[in-house]
């Protein structure tokens, strides 16, 4: 499953694998004898799999999971705000770009458990994570992001609400996929 999770039904590594083992278990041999081979076959794969991992030639794991949960904030931001429920919006894009910034850090060695989005936001740039517009954009969400969790309901707009929700969409596309 972490072999289709990373690649695709269709990949040759997960063909390889499956007929790997289809051909192994095929054998009239003693059945110690196949599950040595096959252990030997998915240790193979799990060793190339990793050395791909760290050569950074397919995304990680935690990063793709990431992108899909973030993704999915957004969808139901996306859903709240079509049918009016602009402050539910607000809320769930606010948490999504927050904690999408904060695991955008972490993925890059920073620490920024327990820091204002604020902080986040410079520490990401110091870092040379986020640069340009991309920050003042940012920055500007900080705002909303506190009316939303204050419950300040009455100082939210719309058409904030979609433009935090289409810049965290793009922020997620860019960093975590």
């Amino acid at each position: 499953s972490l072999v289709k999770m990373l690649y695709s039904d269709d990949s040759p590594q997960l063909k390889s694998l499956v007929e790997g083992k289809k051909g192994i278990v095929s054998r009239e041999v003693a059945h110690n004898s196949q599950m040595r081979s096959v252990y030997a076959l998915a240790m193979g794969t799990l060793k190339s799999l990793k050395a791909e991992l760290e050569l950074g030639l397919i995304s990680s794991i935690e990063k793709q999971a990431t992108g899909e949960l973030f993704g999915d904030f957004i969808y139901m931001a996306k859903e709240a705000s079509e049918n009016g429920y602009k402050d539910v919006a607000a809320v769930l894009a606010s948490a999504a770009i927050e904690d999408s910034l904060k695991k955008l850090g972490k993925l890059n060695g920073l620490d920024l458990d327990d820091k204002e989005m604020t902080e986040t936001i410079n520490s990401l740039k110091t870092k040379g994570l986020i640069n340009g517009p991309q920050v003042k954009i940012v920055s500007s969400y900080v705002k909303l992001r506190n009316k939303a969790f204050h419950a300040e309901w009455d100082k939210i707009d719309t058409p904030e609400v979609k433009s935090l929700i289409a810049f965290t969409e793009e922020f997620i596309m860019k960093h975590f996929s």
